[in-house]
């Protein structure tokens, strides 16, 4: 008899263990479900979710359904409220220092003509922060390719934008920066960049490296020892944003690229400020 009840303690508290771990599953599965509605902007759906969901006592239930009320007030466009939700997770990824996710809820946000001098200055930020996040990554890749110890420890410009178009020999635009570009037609390819200073005014020089699949391009006469071309003087303008087109590279007659894969780069003082890859087709 005492060993029944030894046996039928330990099916009742099993039995409690199981119920509760079923409850919490349930509880996990109903509130992921409102939690995917509430960020696609189906606030009226997911305010249901949450309902079912407080009713099997989940954690959490209540706030949701707050927010859920918080997002139906009278007023609201359902532009307004996808925006907001926008700016909420893209300022949220970016204070976590998630900043290509943040670029994701930001450029989507722009892309429904919200607030768009707010999510723009985001955007450039994010830019920002990847591009010196992508230096950091590339100086020692390139401190050991290049037997160096010590690299420039500040850089004058962060590039945010990098494009390349085909040009005819007097400078005109045949296909647009960041075009689609065609072997048939190519000529003269022609970087240009947007960026911000990071130091006072100064004037610098740029250098560029043009690869076509794999190989440097260059010319013995006129391209500096190890890159492709050389900038003019650019002068940086304290934080000011500012555009700048580079010396084309190439040739006046059309088809003089080949189809492949391309890379141009961007360095300043042996460290690489930014690069694009691209294809001809």
């Amino acid at each position: 008899m005492k060993l029944f009840y030894i046996i039928f303690t330990i099916v009742l508290l099993s039995t409690g263990y199981l119920s509760a771990q079923t409850q919490n599953d349930a509880c996990t599965t109903v509130i992921n479900d409102g939690e995917k509605l509430f960020k696609s902007g189906q606030y009226i759906k997911a305010k249901e979710r949450f309902e079912a969901a407080k009713k099997r006592n989940c954690d959490k239930a209540q706030s949701w359904i707050d927010q859920c009320n918080e997002k139906l007030k009278p007023g609201k466009s359902s532009k307004q409220i996808q925006c907001e939700q926008y700016w909420k997770d893209g300022k949220e990824a970016y204070d976590s220092s998630d900043y290509e996710t943040a670029l994701i809820f930001l450029k989507k946000g722009l892309d429904k003509n919200c607030n768009n001098a707010v999510f723009l200055d985001y955007i450039e930020l994010c830019n920002m922060k990847l591009t010196k996040q992508k230096i950091v990554r590339e100086q020692p890749k390139l401190a050991d390719e290049n037997n160096q110890t010590d690299l420039i420890p500040e850089i004058p410009i962060i590039i945010t934008s990098l494009k390349i178009g085909n040009v005819y020999r007097d400078g005109t635009v045949e296909t647009q920066y960041g075009s689609k570009l065609y072997s048939s037609t190519s000529m003269y390819l022609k970087p240009q960049i947007e960026f911000i200073g990071l130091q006072k005014c100064e004037s610098i020089k740029l250098y560029t490296k043009l690869y076509q699949d794999g190989t440097l391009r260059s010319n013995s006469k006129t391209s500096p020892p190890g890159y492709t071309s050389q900038s003019g003087n650019i002068f940086v303008s304290g934080q000011e944003k500012q555009t700048k087109d580079f010396a084309a590279w190439g040739s006046a007659t059309p088809g003089f690229f080949p189809v492949g894969d391309y890379r141009y780069e961007i360095w300043y003082d042996e460290t690489l400020l930014n690069a694009i890859d691209f294809k001809l087709y």
